[in-house]
C-alpha cells in the first residue's frame, strides 16, 4: 500500500504523482552513504538504550557491507556525536544525558494516522520501517521526549552536515503532527535536526511550533489525500531527486526528459545511423532495447560531458563562482581524495622489523571486485 511518510513530506508538497495507484515504485539499491547513515543511527540507538560506546560501535557495524574507509568514517561520526553529547554545551545534549539516566524518552517511535477516520496511534519503538498495512500516513522519529504539554522531536542527519535543508523541516513538521494526533494534550513542540559529520556535530533546524501551527498542515494533508490519486500529473523539479521520489524511474516526466537527449536518428560509433526506437529508461526488457540503449548512452553521455565542460568554462571565466536564483552560489570546488594506504611503505616497514617475504605474502589479498560495461568481440 502506498502511504505518505515523514521522510517524503517535502515531496508531497511538490508532487502527488508518486502516490497514484498506477504509479510504479522502485526504491533502488542502498548506497554506501545510506548504509553508513544507518550504522550511525544504530549506534545512537544502542547508546541511548544503555549500551556502552565501544560495544555499541562494534554492534552497529555488524553485517554492514562497507569497506575499511567507510567503517572508519562511521566510527568518526559516532565519536563526534559522543563528544557532542559529553560536552553538554547544547540543551539537547543535556536532555539526552538525562534520558540515559532516566530512560524517559522514546527511541525511534513509530506513529500512524488515517486522515479519513482521524484515527491515530503509536505503533511502538524500533520497528524499523515496517508500517502496518492500514497506515495511510506514518512517520518514525529518531528520538522523542514527551512532557506534560511540550514534546521534543530530534532527527539525526548523516548525509547533510548542516541539516538545515527545507526537506528536513517538512519531515519534522509531519512528525510533530503525528505526535500531536496521538498526544492531544501536547501544545508545543521543539523540533530539531542534528547534522553528524566525520569531524563534528552541527545544529540544523532548531525551532518551536505550536498545535495551531500544525493545523494548516493537517488540513492540507486531509484535503489532498481525500481524492483518488489517479488524475495527479507529474510535477518535475529538483524534488524528483532531492525528495528521493520512489516513482522517478518510471515517471512519464523522466521518459520525456531523457527522450530529449537522443535525436530521432543518430550515428553509432561504426558510422551507421540508428533510429530512436526506444526511450532511455532504467528498465531494460529486451536484447534489442539493451543494444539501442548502449549506443544511445554513448551519445547522451558525450552530450552531458560537453554541457558540463561548457558550464565549468562559463563559471571559471566569471571568477569561479556565480549566484543562483535560490540565493546560493555555484562553483567548482576541488575535493581532497580519501585517505590512502601506502602498500610500498608498509612492506618496507615490515622488512625492517624482520618479516620474511613469505610472511608478507600472506597479508596480500585481492582488491574489491567491480564490473564494467564493455563491448567485446565474440
Amino acid at each position: 500500500m502506498k502511504r505518505l511518510t515523514a521522510s517524503r513530506a517535502a515531496l508531497f508538497t511538490k508532487c502527488l504523482y508518486w502516490l497514484r495507484d498506477d504509479a510504479l515504485w522502485d526504491e533502488g539499491a542502498r548506497g554506501a552513504g545510506a548504509i553508513r547513515g544507518s550504522a550511525v543511527h544504530r549506534f545512537i540507538e544502542l547508546y541511548l538504550s544503555g549500551t556502552p560506546g565501544a560495544f555499541a560501535l562494534e554492534k552497529c557495524l555488524e553485517g554492514c557491507e562497507l569497506d575499511q574507509q567507510d567503517k572508519e568514517d562511521v566510527a568518526s561520526m559516532c565519536v563526534a556525536w559522543l563528544n557532542w553529547v559529553e560536552k553538554q554545551e547544547h540543551e539537547l545534549a543535556q536532555m539526552l544525558t538525562r534520558h540515559i539516566k532516566t530512560k524517559a524518552g522514546l527511541i525511534e517511535p513509530m506513529y500512524v494516522w488515517d486522515p479519513k477516520t482521524n484515527a491515530a496511534r503509536f505503533v511502538g519503538c524500533q520497528q524499523g520501517r515496517a508500517y502496518p498495512d492500514d497506515a495511510v500516513v506514518g512517520g518514525t522519529a529518531d528520538f522523542v521526549l514527551i512532557g506534560e504539554d511540550i514534546a521534543c522531536i530530534i532527527d539525526w542527519k548523516t548525509c547533510q552536515p548542516f541539516a538545515d535543508v527545507p526537506e528536513a523541516l517538512e519531515q519534522l513538521l509531519l512528525l510533530a503532527l503525528l505526535v500531536r494526533k496521538v498526544h492531544p494534550k501536547v501544545k508545543r513542540f521543539m523540533i530539531a535536526t542534528v547534522g553528524i559529520d566525520v569531524r563534528e556535530v552541527r545544529m540544523g533546524t532548531f525551532t518551536s511550533v505550536t498545535a495551531m501551527d500544525l493545523a494548516a498542515m493537517e488540513r492540507d494533508i486531509s484535503l489532498r489525500l481525500r481524492p483518488i490519486m489517479t488524475q495527479s500529473p507529474p510535477q518535475p523539479g529538483a524534488h524528483c531527486y532531492n525528495g528521493f521520489c520512489p516513482a522517478r524511474k518510471f515517471c512519464p516526466a523522466t521518459s520525456q526528459s531523457m527522450a530529449s537527449l537522443v535525436p530521432q536518428e543518430f550515428p553509432t560509433t561504426e558510422g551507421s545511423l540508428i533510429k530512436q526506437q526506444h526511450t532511455l529508461l532504467p528498465v531494460i526488457a529486451s536484447d534489442e532495447q539493451a543494444d539501442w540503449t548502449f549506443e544511445a548512452l554513448k551519445l547522451a553521455g558525450a552530450q552531458l560531458d560537453d554541457i558540463k565542460a561548457a558550464l565549468k568554462e562559463y563559471i571559471q571565466a566569471r571568477g569561479g563562482m556565480i549566484p543562483r536564483a535560490n540565493g546560493k552560489m555555484l562553483g567548482f570546488v576541488e575535493k581532497k581524495g580519501r585517505r590512502s594506504f601506502s602498500n610500498e611503505k608498509a612492506v618496507e616497514l615490515l622488512r625492517t622489523k624482520g618479516a620474511s617475504d613469505e610472511e608478507i605474502g600472506t597479508l596480500w589479498n585481492t582488491g574489491k571486485a567491480y564490473t564494467e560495461l564493455r563491448e567485446t568481440k565474440k
